[in-house]
């Protein structure tokens, strides 16, 4: 990563770091949330053409979206101006616009969503999914697995910071397809969905993961139940959402 870059993560990480520690009871999350909130809705949220209208208004009046309606009318929620048959060929081109980056999300909710990021953006995105998720990223040079069925550009930035070792398994190849790599590589921290996590807990592959990450898929209580209690190791939902440098996060 270049010198701009890395002070870009750095400033990331510890602002994120610095709030979570400020969330610790409700009312303090509460009261970030309400500021960070309006900075958005009168700010990066309103420079979207679909949501002019309503920069400065509160968040009741802004109109509920889903990500179908997102991508039946993609260029209007677009700060560049992207089409989404541009953005799907810059994908399938492995191009993008310059200064950008272009990736699009696995399709777990049944419809595929398309972004268009920033390099500022992507450190954002990597500076406070570090700091929610490994913490300890300078003390502790993980070995971090993603198995998921479709791969992003985001995923490469994490490997520039040259603070963990990040590797993606093609879930779309099948479960136990992934097992050979996987145990070769000696993941200290897996990111997966809830039905990758249930078969490798049932598998006898000897995989003593640090932490696990189960990434959103509709998981059910039964699902993450049998991964905790076989390998010794919980596995919280993780949800990224790279479009706007944020992040979900439920235990």
């Amino acid at each position: 990563m270049s010198i701009k870059t890395t002070a870009l993560t750095l400033h990331a990480f510890w602002r994120a770091r610095r709030r979570r520690n400020h969330a610790k009871t409700r009312a303090g999350l509460l009261r970030i949330q309400q500021r960070l909130l309006k900075r958005f809705l009168s700010g990066a949220a309103a420079d979207v053409p679909a949501f002019s209208a309503f920069r400065g208004e509160p968040l009741s009046a802004w109109p509920i979206m889903d990500k179908a309606a997102l991508m039946d009318r993609y260029t209007d929620y677009s700060r560049l101006g992207v089409t989404a048959d541009e953005a799907w060929a810059h994908l399938n081109a492995g191009t993008a616009p310059e200064g950008y980056t272009v990736g699009a999300s696995t399709g777990t909710s049944g419809n595929r969503g398309l972004y268009v990021v920033s390099e500022a953006e992507r450190c954002r995105w990597l500076g406070v999914m570090l700091a929610w998720a490994l913490p300890d990223v300078f003390s502790i040079r993980h070995r971090v697995a993603v198995i998921l069925p479709i791969n992003t550009r985001l995923y490469e930035t994490a490997n520039e910071s040259g603070r963990l070792a990040l590797q993606f398994f093609d879930l779309s190849k099948g479960i136990e397809a992934q097992f050979g790599p996987l145990s070769a590589f000696g993941p200290t921290v897996i990111v997966a969905p809830p039905k990758f996590l249930t078969a490798l807990a049932q598998s006898d592959l000897n995989i003593r993961p640090a932490r696990m990450f189960s990434s959103p898929s509709g998981r059910t209580s039964s699902s993450s139940a049998i991964p905790a209690t076989t390998t010794g190791t919980t596995a919280p939902t993780i949800r990224a959402l790279p479009m706007n440098s944020a992040i979900w996060w439920r235990s």
